[in-house]
């Protein structure tokens, strides 16, 4: 039986919106994709402590994984071998290298949504 991977980010963001149709889990897991901006009751319901504004989360096994975290469990979780997946190995091999990137993906999606005119915080 597959289990249940749910995927809570910004529909409105082109790159998450990008992303999230990217990967490709739905063989072995059963792939909720979801947008935050239509279900943040339920997720401030099963992730309170999370910020969807500070990165897409996951909730896998009943637990909550956002960011560096999540793009980490994507990581292994994937059976994609391609480009993706190799950034993905060198994203997770360093851990200060990937929260600083991380951080100035944030900032760039914060200022593509401003320029499309697409309010960033949910």
């Amino acid at each position: 039986m597959k289990e249940l991977l749910s995927v809570y980010y910004d529909q409105e963001c082109p790159f998450c919106d990008a992303y999230a149709h990217y990967i490709q889990l739905k063989e072995n897991y059963i792939l909720e994709l979801k947008n935050a901006r239509d279900a943040h009751a339920e997720l401030l319901l099963l992730c309170g402590c999370m910020d969807i504004n500070d990165g897409f989360i996951i909730i896998y096994q009943k637990r909550c994984y956002q960011g560096v975290n999540a793009l980490a469990l994507l990581n292994t979780l994937m059976s994609n071998k391609g480009f993706l997946a190799f950034a993905q190995k060198i994203f997770q091999s360093n851990t200060l290298f990937s929260n600083i990137i991380y951080k100035i993906i944030l900032y760039v999606r914060k200022t593509v949504l401003y320029l499309l005119g697409i309010k960033a915080k949910i």
